[in-house]
């Protein structure tokens, strides 16, 4: 696969993707207003609101990070990393990339299981 193949898929990709972040943040945020009101004007509120904002939540800051990452936008301390060797640098990058894949990892599963439970329990907000 050619450079300028990878940079187009990439591009299109991050578009894609805004799009998808923007729809969930805008269905978050009418899925609560709906709740607000119904709860308030009607006494009933929209079944599931926790649930999908929860979700689109995730969808958001999941695009968020992703591109962070992409862009070289993540926050280091640059005060200390920057006086050392640029090799110890990469390896400390590597570490803290490998650190946090762990920890992403981590919280997949506890969430995964967590979903999985209430699925089964049949739980739901109301």
């Amino acid at each position: 696969m050619n450079d300028s193949f990878r940079l187009k898929f990439v591009r299109v990709a991050i578009k894609i993707l805004h799009v998808v972040a923007f729809i969930a943040l805008m269905c978050m945020m009418a899925i609560v207003v709906a709740n607000v009101i119904g709860r308030i004007f009607f006494k009933s509120p929209v079944m599931g609101t926790l649930e999908i904002a929860g979700f689109a939540g995730v969808i958001v800051v999941a695009v968020a990070i992703g591109l962070a990452q992409y862009e070289n936008r993540n926050i280091y301390v640059d005060i200390i990393i920057g006086r050392f060797p640029e090799r110890f640098r990469v390896i400390a990058d590597s570490f803290t990339y490998l650190l946090s894949l762990v920890a992403v990892g981590f919280l997949f599963w506890s969430v995964a299981e967590s979903a999985i439970r209430v699925s089964d329990s049949g739980v739901s907000t109301r």
